[in-house]
C-alpha cells in the first residue's frame, strides 16, 4: 500500500503542478491584458495630449495673427495723422512764405494795351451818371519757353529759376547778363 500512496502522491504533486501552472498561465494572461490596456490609455491620452497642444498652438497661431492685424492696423492710423498733419503743416507753411523765383516767373503780368479810340463826337451826351466802361481784354502775355537756350528777352526771375532748376551755384546774386553766359 506504500507504493500505492506514493504512486497517488506523486500524481497528486503533478495535478497540483499542473493546477498551478494552470493558474500561473492565467495570471500572465491577466497581466499580459492589463499591460495592454494600460497600453492603450497611455496612447489615447497621448493623443489627446497632442491635440490639445496643436489646439493651443492653433490658437496661438490665431492670436497672435490678430494681434499683427491689430498692430499693422494701428501702424497705419499713425501712419496717415503723421502724413494729415504733415500736410496741413506744409499747406500752412506755403500759405506763410512768399512765392520762389520759379512761381514769379510763372505769374502773367499784363501788357499794356492799345489806347482805345475815342468815341466819335456824333455821339449823344452822357447821363448825369457816368456809363459802366465796358472792360477791355487784355492780350495774354506770352511766357518765355523753357525749352531750349535763354534769349535777352527772358525775365531774370525766369533765367534765375532756371538756373536753379540747372543746379548754377550764386544765381541769386547774378545779374542778367550773368545769368544769360552761366545759362548757355
Amino acid at each position: 500500500m506504500a507504493s500505492s500512496t506514493a504512486k497517488s502522491g506523486k500524481k497528486d504533486t503533478r495535478a497540483a503542478d499542473e493546477k498551478a501552472t494552470k493558474k500561473a498561465n492565467k495570471l500572465a494572461e491577466k497581466i499580459k491584458e492589463a499591460a495592454k490596456k494600460a497600453a492603450k490609455k497611455a496612447k489615447e491620452k497621448a493623443r489627446e495630449k497632442a491635440k490639445a497642444e496643436a489646439k493651443k498652438a492653433k490658437q496661438d497661431e490665431k492670436t497672435a495673427a490678430e494681434k499683427a492685424r491689430k498692430r499693422a492696423k494701428k501702424d497705419a492710423k499713425l501712419a496717415k495723422e503723421k502724413a494729415d498733419k504733415k500736410a496741413r503743416k506744409d499747406k500752412k507753411a506755403a500759405a506763410e512764405r512768399k512765392a520762389t523765383p520759379a512761381e514769379k516767373a510763372e505769374v502773367t503780368v499784363p501788357v499794356k494795351s492799345a489806347p482805345v479810340a475815342k468815341a466819335q463826337a456824333t455821339r449823344a451826351p452822357a447821363a448825369k451818371a457816368p456809363a459802366a466802361k465796358a472792360p477791355v481784354a487784355k492780350a495774354p502775355v506770352a511766357k518765355p519757353t523753357t525749352l531750349g537756350a535763354p534769349t535777352a528777352d527772358w525775365t531774370v526771375v525766369a533765367l534765375r529759376a532756371r538756373a536753379r532748376d540747372t543746379g548754377v551755384a550764386g544765381y541769386s546774386r547774378m545779374t542778367k547778363a550773368q545769368l544769360l553766359d552761366a545759362l548757355r
